[in-house]
């Protein structure tokens, strides 16, 4: 065929030279516009029948797959190796020309490869991130270093193939710019070690709340790959930290609060200390209508009566014998009260403590750990025990400390300008 076309363009252009040109151009040509065709044709016979085939069935990596590119990676590569074997077909002479085309060839080859390659590595990661341990154990880092190494040794191998060297003699040749390799990628080399610190010691995982002050970041990892991890922020913006940040830096991670199910409330109230005093009969007998109280209260009065008898102390002596406060007793309230509160944890650190008294008065300290972890429900429970615990303060007589309001500093220049109005006094 191919002589019978030398011989044809041959009469026509009466020299034999320029007709082996032009009929080994027309072979090239016509094997170029096969491959096209070829290309255009599996597209049309196959892609359509994968797509359906990989919908019909169960398994999601397929669809996946599919919806990745791979398959035009597939197609782009049919006309390049159609080609690159018609060149040797065809030119049976090698020269110059013929050689760098067939190197060009090969180099879009191998790029095409491992595009396809990298389409693979792309569909396993949105495969694996669909998964529930994809949170736990997330592996986008080392998806991303196998990408990098692909591109690298794509980039060798074209420059070999275009040089017409072998891989390994260029590898050597960049094995002694290793100091500039190793700068040139340093954010990535460090990305990649704090990658692997992060997933053996079990650091941080997708879903985590973490806190790091130094990056304003203060939300729930939604993603973490090589070089970043991402944070959104309870106000919805987006903190980007560097991988190598979580491993040379401090911060907190509040998911050991979600998987013990308790949240921390630590609270302080300010008592007037000119509120606090000792319980007299009357205030006695108001309590132990308090429920909660009335035990507690009908206990102590025993025990304390039973004291001061044997040191022959008498009950009106406020000094040397010893009496209930209204400030203890509130303590003791408050305690019964979260202790009996179905919101609260009953086997987490529930206590009611007094702290150093100081310019705002007496300190009330309630810590406890509630039974939901979810912000609102648990800023609902810490606001719904403080409204009770602030309304019930001055049936015991206590009053609570804050700054002089304008109110305040109205009602007393009232007082002075009307010192005999008794309602003001």
């Amino acid at each position: 065929m191919e002589q019978s076309l030398q011989n044809w363009i041959q009469q026509i252009v009466k020299t034999q030279e320029a007709a082996y040109v032009l009929s080994k151009t027309a072979l090239f040509i016509i094997a170029v516009l096969t491959g096209f065709a070829v290309k255009w044709l599996s597209r049309r016979l196959f892609h359509e029948a994968i797509r359906k085939a990989a919908q019909r069935s169960r398994n999601t990596f397929d669809d996946i797959l599919v919806d990745s590119g791979i398959l035009q990676r597939f197609y782009q590569i049919i006309p390049l190796i159609i080609v690159y074997f018609s060149v040797h077909i065809i030119f049976d002479k090698p020269n110059m020309a013929t050689s760098i085309l067939e190197r060009m060839l090969m180099s879009a080859i191998i790029v095409v490869v491992i595009l396809a390659l990298n389409n693979a590595v792309d569909a396993v990661d949105v495969y694996y991130r669909k998964l529930e341990i994809s949170k736990k154990t997330p592996i986008r880092s080392y998806l991303q270093l196998l990408k990098i190494f692909l591109v690298l040794t794509a980039v060798i191998f074209v420059i070999a193939t275009l040089m017409d060297k072998s891989p390994w003699w260029l590898m050597s040749s960049i094995g002694a710019m290793t100091a500039i390799v190793l700068l040139i990628f340093k954010d990535w080399l460090l990305g990649f070690v704090a990658s692997i610190q992060i997933n053996s010691n079990d650091l941080v995982n997708i879903g985590d709340w973490i806190q790091m002050p130094k990056y304003n970041a203060d939300g729930d990892v939604i993603d973490i790959n090589l070089n970043t991890v991402q944070v959104q922020n309870f106000d919805k913006t987006i903190t980007s930290i560097p991988t190598y940040a979580l491993i040379s830096e401090s911060f907190i991670n509040w998911r050991g609060m979600r998987e013990a199910g308790g949240r921390r409330i630590k609270r302080v109230i300010y008592i007037d200390v000119n509120s606090v005093r000792f319980c007299d009969r009357d205030m006695l007998a108001r309590f132990k209508k308090i429920r909660y109280l009335g035990e507690y209260i009908s206990g102590k009065e025993k025990e304390i009566a039973s004291y001061n008898k044997k040191l022959g102390i008498a009950r009106s002596d406020m000094i040397n014998g010893r009496h209930l406060t209204n400030l203890g007793t509130f303590r003791i309230y408050v305690t019964e009260y979260l202790k009996h509160h179905e919101r609260i944890r009953q086997d987490m650190t529930l206590m009611v403590r007094h702290k150093d008294p100081g310019e705002y008065g007496i300190p009330v300290e309630i810590y406890a750990f509630t039974a939901d972890t979810d912000w609102v429900k648990y800023e609902e429970i810490q606001a719904n025990i403080f409204d009770h615990i602030i309304a019930v303060a001055p049936s015991f007589g206590l009053s609570l400390y804050q700054n002089p309001s304008g109110s305040d500093v109205r009602r007393v220049m009232e007082n002075l300008k009307n010192p005999g109005n008794k309602k003001n006094q």
